[in-house]
């Protein structure tokens, strides 16, 4: 299976993220009913393709 990239522009900014099935499952796990927003944003940075995480 080939990996797909999601890319977006955000404010101008190229953003490119590769996220895997393994990677979306980690952050379902991860939430709990008060606490929703650091598994979100730990999916993003573990996702994000090299070349972008800096922006």
């Amino acid at each position: 299976m080939a990996i797909e990239k999601i890319e977006l522009t955000v404010g101008g900014t190229a953003l490119a993220f590769a996220p895997t099935a393994t990677d979306y499952n980690n952050m379902i796990n991860s939430m709990q009913p008060d606490n929703k927003v650091a598994p979100a944003q730990q999916f993003l940075m573990r996702t994000v393709l090299p070349a972008h995480a800096d922006a």
